[in-house]
């Protein structure tokens, strides 16, 4: 139970006060109490358990960051701690978390599986790592030389999903540059003029309430054969993505293009 605790505690007393001090302050943050209290808790307890207030606070916001999969995530913590920095930086270990989450979805599949649970594993893994509002895996479709969506997952598009492809233009949009120079892409600026210009009429069709999307190409023989794509909208911000965080997700993609491969190869 919560009661005064000495300046200095004892080693028999320090399992019990590191205890209470995790109940309270997960209960603190879950429960989105005021970001004073949770202040005033990490005070409270730093100095007998002999750590800075500031290095205490660092260390709830490493635990909280290895919580990828849970609805209780890192946001949280940005809105209790009133952290910024921290919280991007959880933000940023939760992306690439999600990278070797997939990984390891990708790896457990059976033998048997098929490209298309190949895929759907793969887009749920984005889908709750990342947190998207929708994940889409495009196809590169090389007789009529476009790309296809074939297959999403969360929110359906308001349009058809058949109608989700791009190519035959005469300027490369963004779904093609990032196919063409095997390039991962985090787009925010949507309103953008060279950005929109650049963007798949469809989009805004399919996603209206979009705010940024993520580009992931995957290679097959050492050639991008497929893209996997998720937005994000408004009710669910992008959070974490970074030059730094593609990049832990090509790892991740790496692994799907192996895997492709393999199933192709059978």
């Amino acid at each position: 139970a919560p009661r005064p605790l000495p300046e200095k505690i004892s080693s028999g007393q320090r399992v019990g006060a590191i205890t209470a001090f995790s109940s309270r302050i997960s209960a603190a943050l879950l429960a989105q109490a005021p970001a004073n209290e949770s202040k005033a808790l990490i005070a409270q307890y730093a100095g007998p358990l002999g750590l800075a207030p500031e290095a205490m606070e660092a260390l709830v916001a490493e635990s909280f960051a290895r919580m990828v999969n849970s609805k209780y995530s890192s946001r949280a913590l940005e809105t209790m701690l009133e952290a910024p920095g921290r919280a991007e930086a959880a933000a940023q270990a939760r992306v690439a978390e999600c990278g070797q989450k997939g990984i390891e979805r990708m790896t457990a599949l059976p033998p048997g599986a098929s490209i298309t649970e190949v895929f759907q594993v793969a887009l749920q893994a984005l889908t709750d790592g990342l947190e998207v509002t929708a994940a889409a895996a495009f196809i590169r479709n090389t007789q009529v030389g476009c790309i296809e969506a074939k297959l999403c997952v969360g929110e359906r598009p308001l349009c058809d999903l058949s109608g989700l492809r791009c190519g035959g233009g005469a300027e490369l949009d963004v779904f093609q540059l990032s196919m063409s120079k095997a390039l991962g892409m985090f787009i925010q600026d949507l309103d953008d003029a060279n950005i929109s210009r650049k963007i798949p009429v469809w989009h805004r069709q399919a996603y209206p309430q979009a705010t940024a999307f993520f580009l992931l190409p995957v290679l097959v023989h050492g050639k991008a054969a497929a893209l996997l794509y998720g937005v994000w909208s408004a009710a669910a911000p992008a959070r974490g993505m970074t030059d730094a965080s593609i990049a832990a997700l090509n790892a991740f993609a790496q692994v799907l293009g192996q895997r492709i491969e393999q199933v192709a190869g059978g």
